[in-house]
């Protein structure tokens, strides 16, 4: 995504993206940014029509890199996999990182960037561009699974594709719980889901 910006842009949302990393997005300042960028208020103003574009296409961005990490991963894993248990045993180790409470502030965001309220126009098309391309490219995975032999043909790739999304995105209602169950337990649901639902005829 950032690859096709004007370097003075990138510089700017690269700016925000590194500040979100403690503060939330209401938390950050025009001047904060402009300091910390080095980019005057002129260029900031050119390159973006106000604050809350320039911190949503930061939003945006996060996210964005977000599905290429996962896109890369699962696909080097698809890549490796020679038989069902390899790719069955990868799956799992994958699941134990991602489920994990210490992902917990990454589930968050990234349910709170695809659930903005009052959102501009702007950021539902940056946003629905990036949430087509990780649910293109998780069917494109679980279609090449099949065709491989590593996962079922019973069910559309594109449905997978959803219901890793939505199990994966899904932990955050247990990240809230005052009576959380245990990762092992969550994991081991997963688990099932994986052996008996997408792999197994």
């Amino acid at each position: 995504m950032l690859k096709s910006f004007h370097p003075t842009k990138r510089l700017l949302v690269e700016t925000v993206m590194e500040l979100m990393e403690p503060k939330s997005p209401r938390e950050i300042s025009a001047d904060e940014i402009l300091s910390k960028s080095g980019i005057s208020k002129g260029s900031m103003y050119h390159h973006f029509t106000d604050l809350d574009e320039l911190i949503e296409t930061a939003q945006v961005a996060r996210f964005s890199k977000w599905v290429d990490v996962s896109i890369s991963n699962l696909g080097q894993i698809l890549q490796n996999a020679k038989s069902k248990e390899d790719l069955i045993n990868s799956l799992e180790v994958v699941t134990a990182a991602t489920q994990s409470v210490s992902r917990r502030s990454s589930r968050i965001e990234r349910a709170s960037a695809l659930s903005r309220r009052n959102a501009s126009k702007n950021y539902y098309d940056l946003m629905g561009k990036e949430s087509d391309r990780l649910m293109d490219s998780l069917e494109d995975l679980a279609r090449e699974a099949q065709e491989k032999g590593l996962f079922s043909r019973k069910h559309n790739p594109r449905v997978i594709a959803l219901m890793v999304q939505a199990y994966t995105l899904g932990k955050i209602v247990d990240d809230y719980s005052h009576k959380p169950v245990s990762e092992s337990d969550w994991n081991a649901i997963i688990m099932d889901l994986i052996r008996n639902v997408f792999v197994e005829d």
